[in-house]
């Protein structure tokens, strides 16, 4: 068991958020050391790839940027991802991604790096899951919501 060590779970994995801000900057994280051991990438999305097709999208999108490409330390770094195909509304893709999570005594930062219209069907469904705990973090890109209605019901979402 590792431990205190950390996942970070991307729902929208295959985006071009993760290609073009989240993947990039995880590396320059571990090309400085600032990463803990054990540090987990775990990918959720619909796609129908296996777990080293998405190391090999990762590895694609790293090439766009050239100092990560031509780096020794980027297939190592790569390792350290992992994939759960399925859909947000799908509580089978939950199940997968606890049994990806389970055996590590660790902290798990929950990144929702999809569009606003998923984000209650996704935390619903985490909860559900029975994956939040006093070490789970959520992290959330903006906006939250479509306006201020929609705002309001992710907001009562999150303080659930």
């Amino acid at each position: 068991m590792l431990r205190d060590s950390i996942s970070l779970v991307v729902f929208g994995a295959t985006g071009d958020l993760m290609a073009r801000k989240i993947l990039p900057s995880l590396f320059y994280l571990h090309k400085e050391k600032k990463l803990p051991d054990g540090f987990r990438v775990v990918g959720v999305s619909r796609r129908d790839i296996t777990e080293e097709e998405f190391r090999e999208k990762m590895r694609g999108a790293a090439g766009k940027f050239d100092e990560i490409a031509r780096d020794k330390r980027l297939s190592g770094f790569l390792k350290s991802f992992y994939f759960v195909k399925g859909f947000f509304g799908d509580k089978y893709t939950y199940e997968d991604l606890k049994r990806v999570l389970a055996g590590h005594d660790h902290k798990i930062f929950f990144y929702l790096a999809v569009a606003p219209k998923f984000y209650k069907i996704v935390l619903q469904n985490i909860a559900n899951a029975g994956l939040i705990n006093s070490r789970t973090f959520l992290l959330i890109e903006k906006p939250i919501g479509f306006d201020l209605k929609s705002a309001k019901e992710v907001e009562k979402v999150l303080s659930k």
